[in-house]
């Protein structure tokens, strides 16, 4: 049985301890609609946040960035500069436009 978190839809109280706020979150098998807790959001949290203080679950480790490597080229025309992704090699006329191109086309 594969028992994970999924949002609640209903109105019902949360089964925190003293806990009296509506719940937005089931712990359980989705697929069977087994249901073994409702937890409103702060409720939630403190269950991650024990999760983790007990190492059950470790946040992954965000991967490094590459870094940009703005290389100037032979401008194409007179007056031009080129600016190129270190990732891909494309050449680009401005620095937004670089900057624009690895945020849309390398961290997607």
């Amino acid at each position: 049985m594969a028992v994970s978190v999924f949002p609640c839809g209903f109105d019902i109280p949360c089964d925190g301890y003293a806990c009296h706020r509506p719940a937005k979150w089931f712990i359980g098998e989705y697929r069977n609609h087994f249901i073994v807790a409702k937890l409103c959001d702060d409720c939630i949290s403190a269950v991650i946040d024990g999760l983790k203080q007990h190492g059950l679950i470790q946040e992954p480790e965000p991967e490094p960035e590459p870094e940009l490597e703005l290389k100037m080229e032979p401008p194409a025309e007179p007056g031009g500069v080129v600016y190129t992704c270190r990732v891909c090699g494309a050449g680009f006329e401005s620095s937004q436009k670089l900057a624009a191109h690895v945020r849309y086309q390398h961290n997607a």
